[in-house]
């Protein structure tokens, strides 16, 4: 509103002005036509006083002066054609000579660049060769180790199955020393044969329970067995369980058992679902975004599994946790049952390698 009462209130203003410039431009205009019109008409006036060879010659001078005012403006035109020419070319080779070093500057540049490029590249790569190097070491000592780690083992189901032949050599030499004593004992009095009798009694007691629990460890290796075409996860899931309830949720096949687990991530400790998938035939466990297994998102070797367990009851309800050799997984599933479910189903992988015949 400001703008537009501005622009009405000087308009009268203005237009006086611009009536005032034409005025004197006209007044201008027509004392310029005057001033060289009185020029020609005193240079004609002059030639009506003068003779006739008087106007021949000043004639003539006219026509000398124009002549070297054109040829003076001539030479000057051609002193600025060529001074121009000059400056053109002299701009033409100091554009070359720019251009000539720009390009030299940019094939510099590219070179530095490649050499650049190259160098970091090559750095990269020993970068590279050095994290495989040391990678490939780590798992050689991994390797190593857990090799280690099972001849130990070996050494140490190997002592303490000599220490048991031992006892039970020791054991069998008793009973023959009981023997012989039961047979001396004969002539003797009826107590004495009683205490070789109660001596007897308890070996076989003792022989009894070492075939149950032979008897016991057939029955786990012949449910554990996942090389056998028999196997059936169920039946191992009866056998660990003490034949309880498979509970609903966990989808259990012959050689397969799945169902939806949470889990946390490796970096970020937060829980994420996933549907877990124990494979009896691959000897493997692999997790997946869902029921579609599409997208794997891990997988890990049966003989890498050392133990499944649940932890005592606190805060973290319905949890378990998988141990293997290269990480521990920490496991929620929806119910106590479904988490006892999955120890039971984690903890074959152990049991099956527990026996060396099958490594």
């Amino acid at each position: 509103k400001t703008k537009l009462f501005l622009k009405w209130f000087h308009q009268e203003d203005m237009e006086e002005r611009l009536r005032t410039y034409y005025r004197n431009v006209v007044r201008v205009q027509s004392a310029a036509r005057a001033h060289f019109a009185k020029k020609v008409y005193n240079r004609r006036l002059e030639r009506a006083k003068m003779t006739e060879q008087e106007r021949a010659d000043a004639e003539a001078r006219e026509l000398e002066v124009q002549r070297l005012l054109q040829e003076e403006a001539a030479r000057k035109e051609e002193e600025r054609i060529s001074r121009e020419a000059k400056e053109r070319e002299e701009r033409e080779m100091l554009a070359d000579k720019q251009l000539e070093i720009a390009q030299i500057e940019r094939e510099r540049a590219i070179a530095r660049a490649k050499a650049a490029e190259e160098e970091r590249l090559a750095k990269q790569a020993e970068l590279e060769k050095m994290a495989a190097e040391e990678a490939i070491a780590r798992a050689e000592a991994e390797k190593e180790r857990i090799r280690v780690e099972r001849a130990m083992s070996v050494a140490v189901h190997k002592e303490t199955a000599d220490k048991m032949q031992q006892e039970v050599q020791e054991k069998n030499k008793r009973v023959d020393d009981l023997q012989k004593m039961l047979e001396e004992a004969m002539l003797q009095a009826s107590e004495a044969e009683v205490r070789a009798l109660k001596a007897e009694a308890a070996l076989s007691v003792e022989e009894v329970k070492k075939k149950q629990e032979q008897k016991k460890e057939a029955s786990v290796h012949a449910v554990s067995d996942m090389s056998s075409d028999s196997f059936e996860f169920k039946k191992w899931f009866s056998f660990s369980s003490n034949n309880a309830p498979l509970p609903e949720g966990i989808v259990v096949e012959k050689s397969r058992v799945m169902g939806l687990v949470q889990k946390t991530g490796g970096r970020h400790r937060g829980w994420k679902s996933r549907w877990f998938v124990l494979d009896a035939v691959e000897k493997t466990f692999s997790y997946y975004d869902n029921d579609k297994l599409k997208k794997k998102k891990g997988a890990v070797e049966g003989d890498t599994i050392i133990r499944a367990f649940a932890p005592k009851q606190g805060t973290n309800n319905h949890t378990f946790v998988v141990e293997t050799v290269d990480r521990t997984y920490f496991c929620k599933a929806a119910s106590d049952e479904m988490k006892d479910a999955w120890v039971a189903f984690f903890n074959i992988f152990p049991e099956y390698y527990k026996d060396s015949s099958y490594n």
